[in-house]
């Protein structure tokens, strides 16, 4: 009979630690390398006008989280059709997700002063080809944030830096962007509160050894 119910106590235990462990999976990285430490890795970039992508650091870049930040930007001396852009853009799963939240700036090579060539460029973020925020005001913009709570299942991410109308752009203009950050729906929240480190098996082990030895010793006073 002691067996039995040491043997249903430990059961018990490990059913009990596996199900509050369960839900760490569930919350890892919605975004792949949101602070662009990596380059642009997990991100796909494309271009339908004289456009670059890549990273940046320094003076003109956003580092806000870690020391890079992601940046779309206008080829020198480059001419634009309206509707032309440069795009990174990822596949997220925005099933747990309200919100998107973002840092982002206007800049350019020679700086800020040269906001006069702001109107000709904005900058956008997107979801499935349909923009969520835009601006075309030079400087910082930190925290932005999109509300994604709708959305369910997998989506498509995007910042893209767009010619407005037809023109022409001598210096490079930079969009930058980084610290991509996001809010989970409250179920998901408190999954995550409910997670347990990986060593929780380690304790359910250890809890039943206990046990063991503390039945083991109830046997021999017995005896």
């Amino acid at each position: 009979m002691l067996w039995a119910t040491i043997r249903s106590l430990c059961a018990g235990l490990t059913g009990l630690a596996l199900t509050v462990a369960a839900p760490a999976g569930a919350n890892a990285a919605a975004i792949v390398n949101p602070s662009f430490e990596d380059g642009l890795t997990g991100w796909t970039w494309s271009a339908t006008g004289r456009f670059g992508g890549g990273t940046v650091t320094g003076l003109h870049g956003l580092p806000t989280d870690g020391a890079s930040s992601g940046r779309i930007y206008s080829l020198v001396s480059s001419g634009f059709a309206a509707g032309q852009y440069g795009s990174l853009t990822q596949q997220v799963d925005l099933g747990a997700i309200d919100a998107i939240s973002f840092d982002a700036a206007l800049d350019s090579a020679q700086g800020r002063i040269l906001g006069a060539f702001s109107p000709l460029l904005e900058a956008t973020f997107l979801v499935d080809g349909f923009v969520l925020w835009r601006t075309s005001q030079w400087g910082s913009h930190l925290n932005q944030t999109v509300d994604v709570s709708e959305l369910t299942g997998l989506h498509t991410i995007e910042f893209r830096n767009q010619a407005l109308a037809n023109g022409f752009s001598g210096p490079s203009n930079w969009f930058v962007f980084d610290n991509l950050d996001w809010t989970l729906s409250p179920e998901h929240t408190q999954l995550k509160l409910l997670a347990v480190p990986a060593p929780a098996p380690l304790l359910v082990i250890a809890l039943g050894l206990a046990v063991l030895g503390a039945s083991w010793r109830c046997v021999r006073v017995r005896d």
